[in-house]
């Protein structure tokens, strides 16, 4: 019996060494949401007064994109689109969540929108 224990204990340890020698095979993909960040604001795509030393780091081991594609260029109903893979419209989030009463701003009339992305997506 002491035999058999052994010999499934060393198969089991064989069996893990095998698969973590193997490659992964999904992509090890990091995204980064930025409110209010363009292209043109990070310092390895040409901006010489802002200093992002990480984010460069980042760039130059992976991948750069130079195109980008926004569902709305508004924090909330963006935010909303990436999560659910919806546009803006069909969400009824069109505009971003008022959180001020107190801002000017936000005293504007704005188009009836639910107050959060709908628990069904």
């Amino acid at each position: 019996m002491r035999y058999l224990l052994t010999l499934f204990a060393l198969l089991w340890v064989i069996g893990h060494q095998t698969n973590a020698a193997e490659p992964q095979t999904k992509p090890n993909i990091i995204f980064i949401l930025a409110d209010d960040l363009g292209i043109n604001d990070l310092h390895c795509y040409g901006r010489k007064d802002h200093y992002t030393p990480h984010l460069d780091h980042l760039a130059l081991q992976g991948m750069r994109f130079t195109s980008a594609y926004c569902a709305q260029p508004i924090c909330s109903p963006s935010r909303a689109a990436i999560l659910t893979g919806k546009s803006p419209a069909r969400l009824h989030l069109t505009t971003y969540l008022p959180g001020r009463p107190d801002c000017v701003s936000q005293k504007v009339l704005h188009p009836e929108i639910q107050m959060e992305v709908p628990l069904a997506e």
